[in-house]
């Protein structure tokens, strides 16, 4: 026999779901869950505070649910044009210390020695041409 899950465990799984699809962070209220389920706002309470014992949800008095996103890592990109060899090693160096300094940063360190280095500058997304 198929064991049977609790109501605010589906209403808080469909919440996620749908503020994924949606992109919000925002979720509905007690009331509004209790609504829309058609079950009381203890069962919606349940659901709300079962996200905000996980840390999924934080909940604000007054002001709502809201869904904890985590941050998305920032990317620095780093090209290296025809210099020496140890201005290469070096600047990976500084690179590898940044990012352990800023954990939520990554770093790219991209070489190009070609004829047409400006071009290839261009083409790389979001990086910075630096003269030496």
């Amino acid at each position: 026999m198929a064991k049977r899950v609790p109501k605010h465990l589906v209403i808080r799984n469909q919440l996620l779901n749908e503020a994924k699809a949606s992109g919000t962070d925002l979720l509905p209220s007690e009331r509004e869950i209790a609504s829309t389920f058609n079950v009381s706002r203890v069962t919606a309470k349940k659901a709300l505070d079962s996200l905000a014992e996980e840390n999924i949800a934080r909940r604000e008095v007054g002001k709502g649910t809201f869904l904890i996103r985590k941050p998305r890592k920032k990317r620095v990109n780093l090209t290296l044009f025809r210099g020496p060899l140890e201005h290469v090693r070096m600047a990976s160096q500084v690179a590898e210390l940044y990012v352990a300094r800023n954990p939520d940063v990554t770093v790219c360190v991209a070489e190009c020695y070609d004829k047409n280095w400006y071009v290839e500058a261009i083409k790389q997304p979001g990086a910075k041409v630096l003269f030496h």
